[in-house]
């Protein structure tokens, strides 16, 4: 979890965001093996979790990004 104003929310940690890229970059040269997709599909899917999770947490705090005292 990442503090942002008064709220946390959700990221990868930099080795977890690292190997998102590196299997994003090999997804697109259509280069990833089974396993990789694997990793590639189940880490995607996280993303969207931790989306989802950070967006109900903003919509709580009643967080908006343009808030001037918030960036």
């Amino acid at each position: 979890m990442s503090e942002f104003g008064d709220i946390y929310l959700f990221k990868f940690t930099d080795e977890l965001q690292s190997r998102f890229e590196e299997l994003l970059q090999k997804k697109k040269a259509d280069a990833l093996t089974p396993e990789e997709e694997a990793e590639y599909v189940g880490i995607s899917e996280l993303e969207r979790i931790f989306t989802l999770i950070n967006a109900q947490l903003a919509a709580k705090s009643k967080w908006c990004p343009n808030k001037l005292e918030d960036l």
